[in-house]
């Protein structure tokens, strides 16, 4: 059976040995002793990935802005806030700040005005990845592979297309759709939009198997089908 020592542990997740340290602490695990310490099994490893996410550094890029831009990968219609980035990346509001101003500035992350359903249609500035930026597009692939740690998600399982995306299915009975019955063709139709509403919901609630066969449709941009690709990796 394979074993993982507590800094190989921390290396195989991205993360720091003290932290591990602690996680195996909180998590009431009894690890094997060795000559040389505590060894962890491969089934404790992958209840420490689910616990603290697994990010590892890409290119030049450092551990904490992969997690920064997994997290924003994971969130087309951006982010309202830094310390919401903070939140869903599993960083520090300190370190988000730096990495985001470096990122700013690299053109990989913008300040946008969108358009959010927030009661009613509000316009706000929010933290958006430029996936056009040749920074992203290198190290894209690797971000995608990033476990965050999960986010609070709701157990509602929606059986029909919410009110506010419908006017996507204007040629079709879409009251009549089911979920997840009709979900290869709902989510090729909003998967083609440019609305980040819709592929948010489409990419959150249908199954992966659906958006991934929606991906596979002739014309859908690269850099769309990367970030809804990451959006899907993140549930997974």
């Amino acid at each position: 059976m394979d074993s993982y020592s507590i800094p190989a542990a921390a290396k195989a997740l991205g993360t720091s040995a003290p932290r591990v340290y602690r996680a195996v602490e909180r998590l009431g695990f009894e690890p094997s002793v060795g000559q040389r310490g505590m060894y962890l099994t491969a089934a404790q490893l992958e209840i420490l990935r689910e616990a603290l996410g697994d990010a590892k550094p890409a290119g030049n890029l450092s551990r904490e802005t992969v997690k920064v831009l997994a997290a924003l990968a994971s969130k087309p219609r951006g982010v309202r806030s830094k310390r919401a980035v903070a939140r869903a990346a599993g960083v520090s509001p300190t370190t988000v700040g730096k990495v985001l101003d470096v990122l700013e500035r690299n053109d990989v992350v913008r300040v946008e005005q969108r358009v959010l359903p927030e009661g009613a249609a509000r316009e706000v500035n929010v933290l958006a990845l430029n996936s056009a930026s040749p920074v992203w597009r290198a190290v894209a692939p690797d971000v995608r592979r990033v476990h965050l740690h999960p986010e609070p998600q709701s157990n509602s399982d929606p059986k029909t297309v919410p009110v506010r995306l419908r006017h996507h299915f204007w040629n079709s009975d879409v009251a009549s759709l089911r979920l997840p019955e009709n979900a290869d063709y709902v989510a090729s139709r909003l998967l083609r939009t440019n609305d980040p509403d819709a592929i948010v919901w489409a990419a959150e609630h249908l199954p992966a198997t659906a958006i991934r066969k929606a991906c596979t449709i002739r014309g859908m941009d690269e850099a769309q089908k990367t970030l809804i690709m990451n959006l899907v990796a993140s549930r997974e």
